[in-house]
């Protein structure tokens, strides 16, 4: 429907202009998650954005960004604090998203089925360091969560025989710990 496009573009919008404006060297102050200023944004924005657009209760959206918030610290728990996998997207993303599922009423199904589409979807983007190019995956990263969470909350689903998806969110999450760790580098 026009008004899903419309909430897509504004979280990615949004999103995007915080994680420019940070790189771009803003003195102003963003919140954290798992050590990052951008997986902060990524984590945060979207799930308030569409708390607002919907006039959501400021307790559930609140809810919703601490949800984002352990979701993302879990997933760095199994990726780690770096990787060469991008954080904004695997992991704040896949946090908003579910912040976003508990925002739209979902249970922990729906959270499952988010953190597979995310999973599904996102997993490719590598990390090459922060720096402008940044905004646009913070961008695809809030697109992709919003999308994701209007589509686990319509009970679409990956089916585990894709790619990184496995049988349930928690070895999801170890398999990208595992992709994460089969991409490192040794040094000689």
């Amino acid at each position: 429907s026009s008004l899903a496009r419309v909430i897509l573009r504004g979280c990615a919008a949004l999103t995007a202009a915080g994680s420019d404006a940070r790189m771009a060297g803003s003195a102003m102050p963003v919140m954290t998650s798992a050590g990052s200023g951008n997986q902060g944004i990524v984590a945060t924005i979207p799930v308030v954005a569409y708390g607002r657009r919907h006039g959501i209760e400021d307790r559930q959206v609140l809810s919703a960004v601490a949800l984002a918030h352990l979701v993302t610290m879990y997933i760095t728990a199994h990726v780690g604090y770096l990787s060469a996998l991008c954080g904004v997207a695997i992991k704040a993303g896949i946090g908003a998203a579910c912040g976003l599922v508990y925002e739209m009423g979902g249970g922990v199904e729906d959270v499952e089925r988010v953190i597979k589409i995310m999973a599904a979807t996102l997993t490719g983007m590598i990390c090459d360091g922060a720096k402008i190019g940044c905004a646009l995956k913070a961008s695809s990263a809030a697109d992709s969560a919003t999308r994701a969470a209007l589509l686990a909350m319509r009970q679409a689903e990956v089916p585990d025989d894709n790619g990184i998806v496995a049988s349930t969110a928690e070895q999801t999450v170890r398999n990208l710990a595992e992709l994460g760790r089969s991409m490192e580098v040794e040094a000689t």
